[in-house]
């Protein structure tokens, strides 16, 4: 349904950290000195526990997304002036149901049209009759009717929610189908998923996260030595070499976003 469990030989893993350690000098812009002027809210989902047994829990989504939490927090008074931050796990106060979830997009409410915001959700998904659906932890499956559809994240649903002002970016670490992408286009809003449908977007057990969650915590934090901002179109690119090299060519990243909004800065290194 979402994530695949995998093992790589730990040469391959300590190989691989070696090699893809840095962001290439060329993936950054010179910083200038100026203040930021600009916030970021930040909303991190992650499901570790569904309440039905049926679907199998997962490893890392709750810590990937409090991962990324601290990673874009870290980034408060460089790329942004504040970042406001609301993490929804099995693990933090509020927990990842349908209801949860939605209600609490309200946190996003007071951004301004020049604000980023973002929101990361680690968990599993479905695709039934060409339609795309996120699994919160209430999802429900009966042994005599089977999957219980309107319990689920309908994805055409949540990005309709999303009529607040800002620049607007959807990091999913899970499966992100091909056909899913127009609506969010039709609502400007940038797609980051792990991988596409044909793919597993893989957990690590060595690793000890998601492979898109890993990769992208590392192109915040890795230090290079040199200093800039550090766009999206540039953390794609480290993540999809990084993500491709870990899963052994298994997994490939997808972003759709506009031309115009490649250059949206998401980091700053001092």
């Amino acid at each position: 349904m979402k994530r695949f469990l995998t093992y790589i030989s730990m040469f391959l893993i300590l190989a691989v950290i070696t090699a893809c350690n840095t962001l290439p000098e060329t993936a950054l812009v010179p910083a200038g000195r100026e203040e930021p002027k600009t916030d970021l809210w930040l909303l991190a989902i992650g499901i570790n526990e569904y309440s039905n047994n049926y679907f199998p829990n997962l490893f890392f989504a709750a810590s990937d997304a409090q991962n990324i939490n601290s990673a874009f927090k870290a980034q408060e008074g460089k790329a942004f002036k504040k970042v406001n931050t609301l993490l929804i796990t099995d693990i933090d106060a509020i927990k990842p149901t349908k209801t949860n979830i939605f209600s609490n997009l309200e946190f996003l409410q007071d951004a301004q049209p020049e604000d980023t915001i973002i929101i990361f959700l680690a968990s599993h998904r479905i695709m039934e009759n060409n339609i795309y659906y996120l699994m919160p932890s209430d999802s429900v499956y009966r042994e005599d009717t089977g999957l219980d559809f309107s319990s689920m994240i309908k994805f055409e649903d949540f990005i309709q929610e999303l009529n607040m002002p800002g620049n607007k970016i959807i990091i999913l670490d899970t499966q992100f189908p091909e056909g899913a992408s127009k609506m969010a286009a039709e609502k400007g809003i940038i797609i980051l998923g792990a991988c596409g449908e044909s793919q597993q977007a893989i957990e690590h057990r060595l690793l000890g996260g998601g492979l898109l969650s890993l990769s992208v915590v590392e192109a915040l934090n890795t230090n290079t030595g040199v200093s800039g901002s550090i766009r999206l179109k540039d953390i794609f690119a480290f993540v999809a070499a990084r993500v491709k090299e870990l899963s052994e060519n298994k997994q490939d990243p997808v972003l759709h976003v506009p031309a115009d909004a490649e250059n949206m800065v998401l980091g700053v290194r001092n």
